[in-house]
Formats: C-alpha cells, structure tokens, sequence
C-alpha cells in the first residue's frame, strides 16, 4: 500500500501528492532530453479541438502545462479520447491512445508520431477496434522486449471485459498476429467493486519476469490496482496474493497507472486519484501522482520508505 510523507525534504518528491492541479486521468510518461513529459486523457481545458494535454517537469515535483499532442480531431473519430500510452524509439515518439469510431461507436486503439515531445503528432489512424471474438479497446500500452519484439496491451470492452495483448509488427503499428485475452475479472480481491472491470495495463520486466500492472473497480468511487506476473509478454500470467498494491486510504480511488522510468532510471508509477469529492458531478477530479515501485524477490509495492525522494 502506498505510505504518504507527511513532510517531505525541502525539494524532495511527496509520493502519491497531487502534483498538478487541474484533471489530468490516465498518464503516461516518458523522458526525453533529461525532461519528462507526461500525457493524460483529454480534458475540459484543453482548447477546442485539440486532444491529450502534455504536462513538463525537469525533476518530478514542479509540473507545468506545455501544450497539446493532437491539435485537430482525427477524421475517422469523435469522442471518447482516452489513456495515451507512450514511447520512445530511434527518435520517434509512439503515443497509442483510444477513441470511439465514427458511425459504429466501438472503441478503437490508434496511433500518432512525433520527433518532438510537445508535438504536434501526426495521426496514423487506428489500429484495431476488435476482431471475430471481441470488440471495443481501450486503454493502449505499448511495450519493446529485450529483443525487439513490441507488443501493446489493452482493455477490452466486450463481450466481457479482459486484458488483452496484441504482438505488432517492425513499424510498431500493424498487427503481427491475433489478439490474446490474457485475463479477466476473476480474482477475489476484485469482488464486490462498482464496477466488473479490468482496465489500464502497464507490463515492466524486472529480473527475467514480466509484471502487468492494472486497475480494477469503478475510476470514480472504488479504483485499485494490482499486477500479474508472466515468464513472457505473451502470458500466461498469474494473479499476485499480495494485490491490490494500491487502493484507497489516504488516497481516494488511486488507478489509471502507468510505468516509467523515474530517478535513476529505476521504474516508477504514474497514476491518478481524487481531489476533492468522489466524481466530477460532484466537483472532484483525478489529479497527477508518481511512486516508485520497490521489489521484494517476486513482490511489488508501490512504497516510499521515509516518503520521499530528493
């Protein structure tokens, strides 16, 4: 469970503090250039037509609205813009993310390039929307392994709700091969949660063995997240005991996680919770948080021993 500071070093990071103040659900980060650039779910401030708000930060603690990565809605979608998942490659910057189609209102996983962090992305247009035996994705995580094998993970819609994984080809955009359902809702600390979801994979290989981080339960009253480990990318992955790693608490509703490469390079957490009241008809929002992730032989906590990093 995520330990809170309750006063941090002068300079330091607060883990799990709310580091911007305006929504920003479902970040992704990266770091380019010795700066690290988040990118969260489209947003009500953003200026008209312009989707994906990009926040800037040179040390994890002060964060600062730079701009927007789509300055125009891409013609095959509208609405539903959702949870960016982003990566870095030979100078290329990868941002997947999901929206609802035109005409069929499934959920879609696209992708958009950049050489610039702050943008603008070129839109390539969408990826898949769903196949002979499921529909609607939603929530794209992209992943490179060791060898060069990339992969994205995802939420799908129906006919029931699952993790999926898609291996892709070189260019990192189409297809290699067919949508596996990786897992459900099926583990007993996702019982009796507002919502029967899983959702917001994020997969990080540690000592040999792959962790898929995800959320589960209602985004606005009961999120959590826990993680599931595998030999390989491709699964099959087993449920750790110790989950949920992070619920609520001193946090309300924590989730929409993403992992990327903190101070030192080490792997950290990004994630949303609430501030203020529960649900945005009731005026709260998600607001930005980081932690490290710490491991314990095969265990992962989402911790900060004394609270905080400078």
């Amino acid at each position: 469970m995520l330990v809170l500071a309750l006063a941090p070093a002068a300079g330091a990071v607060a883990y799990g503090s709310s580091l911007y103040n305006r929504d920003f659900p479902d970040p992704s980060v990266i770091r380019v250039k010795g700066v690290w650039y988040a990118y969260g779910t489209s947003t009500a401030y953003e200026r008209p037509n312009h989707l994906f708000p990009i926040l800037r930060s040179r040390d994890l603690q002060h964060w600062s609205y730079a701009g927007d990565a789509l300055t125009k809605i891409p013609s095959w979608s509208d609405g539903h813009w959702w949870a960016p998942g982003l990566l870095v490659r030979q100078g290329i910057i990868y941002m997947y993310y999901s929206a609802q189609a035109n005409g069929h209102g499934d959920h879609c996983l696209a992708l958009a390039v950049s050489r610039n962090p702050l943008g603008p992305f070129r839109d390539i247009g969408p990826i898949s929307c769903g196949d002979e035996q499921t529909a609607g994705y939603i929530d794209p995580a992209p992943f490179i392994d060791d060898d060069g094998s990339g992969y994205l993970f995802f939420a799908v819609d129906g006919p029931a709700h699952t993790i999926g994984e898609m291996p892709l080809q070189g260019d990192l955009f189409h297809p290699a091969g067919p949508v596996r359902q990786l897992f459900g809702v099926s583990q007993p600390w996702q019982e009796g949660l507002a919502a029967e979801t899983v959702e917001g994979p994020s997969l990080v290989e540690h000592d040999g063995l792959y962790y898929l981080l995800y959320s589960a339960g209602s985004y606005s009253t009961d999120y959590r997240m826990g993680y599931a480990v595998a030999a390989s990318p491709a699964g099959p992955y087993i449920d750790s005991p110790i989950n949920p790693i992070l619920e609520g608490g001193p946090l309300s509703a924590p989730g929409g996680g993403s992992v990327f490469a903190g101070i030192g390079g080490r792997p950290w957490l990004a994630f949303n919770a609430w501030s203020g009241p529960l649900g945005y008809g009731k005026g709260g929002i998600r607001t930005l948080r980081i932690a490290p992730l710490f491991w314990d032989g095969t265990s992962i906590s989402v911790n900060a021993p004394g609270g905080s990093s400078s």
